[in-house]
């Protein structure tokens, strides 16, 4: 059972193909989407294993490595460890596409906030003010009526995506567009994303369009590139070397969730509740466990507080000091620069 919970916000910096596999369509090599949506998606596995890297490459010990991430898959079968971390897929919660006025904006439907408020509530990521949550279901439930219609719905009357006439030209779409502001619920989103000097400007370029219309931009409104592999003796195109695929657009913001619990040391409760607790005689400890295990703990427990992961909420400390306002390369073609990801990991909201 899960006792803690990072809410993780992923900003694309730089295009993203996070593959799944081949295709019979015009897509070669399409991107990873939701079976039941045909949404965007990026699998929890690729943001695990990528994690995982990352802490080794910030030296983490493989002690440590071993009681957070758990075993790999070459350990020895009498010395597997779970892990006491779960990763979520990530989903879609602002799209960008181009936009005749201010370059591109930011899409989002009801569907999606609604399904992201939905799961902040079931996760327990609570501000010290909860009734924020429900002060945005009920503002997306009131803008639905105007969407409807083939509206877009802004929230910042000085938006740099609308035209004098109050049109909004997205791709090659025009729409009407009414302006429904809230401070409160901008201030909410802002504190979850990373931050730069686009997402500081959110207001300025988000809209909120019909479940309809959002399902066809990500849907059609994807990167598509074509690619040709070289012969490496001959210099020339290989022959039916030509291929297509797909990318998720630089500027796409996903969220998901990490959840932890206590690290499993096979220790007993009173033991453990003691160790996390208060300073331990470790003399004493060592009559009672085996040097290896001793190790361990005396590891676990840190010479400082911050060096701890005894506790899920120790563990959770750890995952934001190795993830929070940092960068990730996710998916494929990393030598080409894609996938590069800034990460936010949020686990108390202010309100």
């Amino acid at each position: 059972m899960f006792k803690d919970v990072i809410l993780a916000t992923y900003y694309c910096e730089t295009p993203l193909h996070m593959g799944s596999g081949q295709s019979i369509s015009y897509v070669d090599l399409p991107i990873q989407r939701e079976k039941h949506t045909d949404f965007p998606v990026i699998w929890s596995s690729s943001i695990k294993g990528v994690a995982r890297d990352k802490a080794l490459r910030s030296g983490w010990s493989k002690t440590k490595l071993l009681y957070i991430f758990g075993s790999e898959a070459e350990e020895s079968s009498d010395n597997l460890v779970a892990s006491c971390i779960s990763f979520t897929d990530a989903k879609i919660l602002f799209y960008p596409v181009r936009s005749a006025n201010g370059i591109f904006a930011w899409l989002t439907c009801p569907f999606v906030i609604k399904r992201f408020i939905q799961e902040m509530e079931y996760t327990g990521i609570l501000c010290d003010n909860p009734d924020i949550l429900k002060a945005i279901n009920e503002w997306i439930t009131s803008i639905e009526t105007p969407i409807s219609q083939n509206k877009v719905v802004l929230i910042d009357e000085n938006s740099c995506i609308k035209n004098s006439s109050e049109k909004v030209m997205l791709e090659e779409f025009e729409f009407s567009s009414e302006v429904v502001s809230n401070d409160k619920i901008i201030g909410f989103f802002k504190e979850i994303l990373p931050t730069n000097t686009l997402t500081e400007e959110l207001e300025k370029r988000l809209a909120i369009v019909s479940d309809n219309i959002f399902s066809a931009f990500v849907k059609y409104a994807v990167e598509i590139r074509t690619r040709i592999r070289i012969d490496q003796i001959t210099g020339v195109v290989d022959d039916k070397a030509l291929f297509t695929e797909e990318l998720l657009p630089s500027e796409s913001i996903f969220y998901g969730f990490i959840f932890s619990t206590d690290p499993f040391f096979g220790i007993g409760n009173d033991l453990y509740n003691k160790l996390k607790l208060s300073s331990v005689d470790w003399e004493e400890l060592g009559s009672s466990v085996s040097t290896e295990k001793l190790n361990i703990l005396k590891e676990a427990a840190g010479e400082k507080c911050e060096d701890r992961y005894l506790s899920s909420q120790d563990v959770i400390n750890q995952l934001k000091k190795l993830l929070d306002n940092g960068l990730l390369q996710l998916g494929a073609d990393s030598t080409l620069g894609r996938g590069f990801v800034k990460v936010k990991a949020t686990s108390k909201l202010q309100g």
